[in-house]
């Protein structure tokens, strides 16, 4: 490799962390370490050692700890997801999608997992907005140059026609 940045990614600690939220006793709050950052640091770098030997440990450059995502996070990634997604119905099928603003915290509860932080996020997503639309689609439910619209209802999720 030459001029190249390569990226590792891990849930190696991630215990550790989660043992301070539910000393904290929240999943996703602006959320602040229980101990210093230096401590919380040293007890990463312990597990790390555990499970990594020390000659690849020593090739990488650079190790950063991320914080969870807070409840606002959480919020502008979904923002960009739903954009994303808006913008390619709209350019692809001339379908104008919108989302009310029970969508948004109605994927915050079923997109975010205390575990895995935010990843399940885009699983979500695929499964109660694009899968949905896709369907519709090839049931042809939804036409060219339509406008729809995303909602909560009685506890569910609903694709509803604007006229």
């Amino acid at each position: 490799f030459k001029h190249s940045v390569i990226i590792l990614t891990s849930n190696i600690g991630s215990q550790l962390i989660m043992e301070q939220l539910s000393v904290v006793g929240s999943q996703l709050s602006d959320w602040q370490p229980a101990t210093d950052n230096w401590q919380l640091e040293s007890l990463l770098m312990l597990e790390l050692q555990r499970f990594f030997r020390p000659e690849f440990l020593n090739r990488l450059d650079d190790i950063i700890i991320f914080n969870p995502i807070s409840r606002e996070m959480l919020g502008k990634i979904i923002d960009i997801q739903l954009s994303q997604f808006a913008g390619l119905l709209q350019k692809e099928k001339d379908i104008t999608i919108t989302f009310d603003s029970s969508v948004k915290e109605y994927l915050m509860e079923v997109g975010y997992d205390p575990q895995f932080w935010a990843r399940p996020l885009k699983r979500a997503i695929q499964r109660y907005l694009l899968d949905e639309v896709a369907n519709e689609l090839l049931e042809e439910k939804i036409k060219m140059g339509e406008n729809r619209k995303f909602q909560i209802k009685k506890g569910k999720l609903q694709l509803i026609h604007i006229i």
